[in-house]
């Protein structure tokens, strides 16, 4: 087993869990149009200064583009709530292949660059709605179980 070691991470904006679909293609590279096609993925995690996303299929097109610097992806996040998709433009600043047997499975680290605050609004508020319904569960789970054993032990 790998041995864990505790990594103090340096962020300006905490990063909130979750799961949005999110298109997105290859921002035009000095004027030329680099050829790629739409991809989807879902995002991993977002927050005020950018996102995650994974993917399972990307290009080989996509893929050939992840290691030069520079590279910005156009955004499409369609977040559940919204009426249509958050537009947003970010800078790749990091990238990693996921698994040996599929070199398509990515996960990407994306810095917003041009999203409007409104739509930034847009994408945090949702998640943290979502966050917060989630909780509301998980919470209202464990009462109505503790008010299943109560009522079992008492009757």
């Amino acid at each position: 087993m790998g041995k864990k070691t505790n990594v103090i991470e340096n962020r300006k904006y905490k990063r909130l869990e979750t799961h949005i679909p999110i298109d997105f293609t290859i921002v035009r590279i000095n004027s030329e149009l680099p050829g790629v096609d739409w991809e989807k993925g879902l995002t991993c995690n977002v927050s005020r200064g950018g996102l995650c996303l994974e993917t399972d299929e990307l290009s080989e097109n996509t893929i050939r583009f992840l290691s030069k610097e520079g590279i910005y992806l156009d955004m499409r996040i369609h977040a559940p709530i919204a009426s249509a998709p958050v537009k947003a433009v970010g800078e790749i600043v990091w990238h990693k292949s996921l698994d040996p047997k599929n070199s398509k499975h990515y996960m990407i680290g994306v810095k917003y660059q041009s999203i409007t605050d409104e739509n930034l609004n847009k994408i945090m508020g949702q998640v943290i709605c979502i966050k917060c319904i989630r909780d509301s569960i998980i919470i209202g789970s464990i009462v109505l179980f503790i008010l299943l054993v109560l009522m079992k032990t008492f009757l």
